[in-house]
């Protein structure tokens, strides 16, 4: 009986110092793909990145916590594989525009080939986009 009432107790501390042990790790941290990581801008036929290095209104740059817009920014929420080939994620992310912040819904999907083009998608409308840096 005595090695039971152990078993009991180690049992009981093991369900206290999980939970701590776990608290100490911290929640992971949501961070958007490697792949998709740089500066990016829209794919109007000509080679956009060179025609104005400091662009216009539709390039971002996306880093690993941030997209950064002309106007806005964005933080990523949950990032799903969805396709291995192409590459393409479900993203939603937090877009800060003004003094607001909503929640939008997009999928990337990234090209194969030396010059990767990235197809974003939301419910409202589609860009594609060729790499700068």
């Amino acid at each position: 009986m005595h090695g039971a009432k152990w078993a009991v107790v180690a049992a009981w501390l093991g369900m206290l110092l999980i939970p701590s042990a776990v608290l100490a790790a911290g929640p992971k941290k949501v961070t958007y793909p490697k792949e998709l990581l740089g500066v990016w801008d829209l794919r109007l036929g000509q080679d956009q990145c060179k025609v104005a290095d400091e662009g216009g209104d539709a390039r971002f740059e996306l880093t690993p916590s941030r997209l950064i817009g002309y106007e806005d920014w964005a933080e990523p929420l949950s990032v799903v594989l969805i396709s291995h080939r192409p590459r393409a994620w479900r993203i939603k992310s937090r877009l800060h525009i003004y003094e607001e912040a909503i929640d939008v819904y997009e999928i990337y999907s990234l090209s194969d080939g030396p010059e990767p083009m990235l197809a974003v998608v939301d419910s409202s409308r589609s860009a594609v986009y060729e790499r700068c840096q």
